[in-house]
């Protein structure tokens, strides 16, 4: 009598839905470059491992946004096989530095200008 052999499967694709304010911001997951909209993302191309997440399996990727004058954004998802979709919605916000002239002992010299960059 042959052997009962267990093959476990793993699934290949996940399904993911990107949307990014500015919309021509630079996204990538796990390192691959995204576009906005509807994507389908090989498993083996992500190098992430299923983990245990809620009450099931679910692979944890590393998302990030960027683009020239807005704050870079970066956020971990846990995206689950086909036929789920995951929805990544990413708000950047614009960059901003605030200049302020301090005293030596940290007090905020009212007087002085303001500086945004």
């Amino acid at each position: 009598k042959p052997l009962d052999v267990f093959i476990g499967l793993e699934p290949t694709h996940i399904n993911l839905r990107v949307r990014v304010e500015p919309a021509d911001a630079t996204v990538t997951v796990q390192g691959l470059s995204v576009k906005s909209g509807p994507s389908t993302l090989k498993v083996e191309d992500l190098k992430s491992r299923w983990v245990k997440h809620g009450d099931s399996l679910a692979l944890p990727l590393k998302v990030e946004a960027s683009k020239d004058g807005y704050v870079s954004h970066t956020t971990t998802i846990y995206a689950r096989a086909m036929p789920h979709r995951t929805d990544i919605n990413i708000k950047m916000r614009p960059a901003q530095i605030c200049i302020r002239c301090v005293s030596t002992e940290g007090i905020v010299i009212e007087d002085a200008i303001d500086v945004v960059v």
